[in-house]
């Protein structure tokens, strides 16, 4: 689970790049924090790059695995 300790720099948000469910490998649109639907494993993704095709070995129990936007970095424009 991603942690915060000052609130004034998160925001809640509706925005529907958070219900992407990306593949394994998948060139996703959105930098920020990235969660595994299977495991919960959690990794930071760059612009423009790709999830990992493999984090590590899911058991049958923990589902496929997807890539989810945990929390979406914003650029300062």
């Amino acid at each position: 689970m991603a942690i915060y300790k000052d609130r004034q720099h998160v925001s809640q948000s509706t925005d529907v790049a958070f219900d992407i469910r990306n593949k394994p490998g998948a060139q996703v649109k959105n930098p920020g924090i990235y969660r595994c639907a299977g495991c919960s494993d959690e990794i930071v993704i760059g612009c423009d790059q790709k999830v990992p095709e493999r984090h590590r070995q899911h058991t049958s129990e923990e589902g496929e695995t997807a890539w989810l936007l945990l929390v979406l970095a914003q650029p300062r424009r």
